[in-house]
């Protein structure tokens, strides 16, 4: 994740749940760290109940390992911004991504 950061500036990048969740400390510490500089880093979730997203999350997907992606605060901490998308179309999200992303800028 580090390198793609670094490669890509000034770019939308979208890491999965796989690629923002890190048990080693070590590890999560080069990405918060490379994450820093970033103004933007949106987590994308359902619900602010957490066993809600992860319901949410199996039933789209069909599998039961979003629980752990969910509960896992790695993402929370990296997210410098949460959108909650249960019940939205994502035409909706995306401007409410966009909307936060310009009144910053402003």
């Amino acid at each position: 994740m580090v390198r793609v950061l670094e490669e890509y500036r000034d770019h939308i990048i979208d890491f999965g749940a796989g690629h923002s969740v890190y048990e080693d400390p070590e590890s999560f510490g080069k990405v918060e760290k490379a994450m820093l500089s970033e103004p933007f880093v949106f987590l994308l979730i359902p619900s602010q109940n957490r066993e809600k997203s992860a319901l949410i999350l199996c039933e789209r997907s069909g599998l039961d390992f979003n629980r752990h992606f969910v509960d896992h605060e790695s993402n929370y901490k990296l997210a410098k911004q949460i959108v909650y998308t249960e019940d939205r179309e994502p035409e909706e999200t995306m401007k409410e991504i966009l909307s936060q992303i310009l009144n910053e800028k402003r």
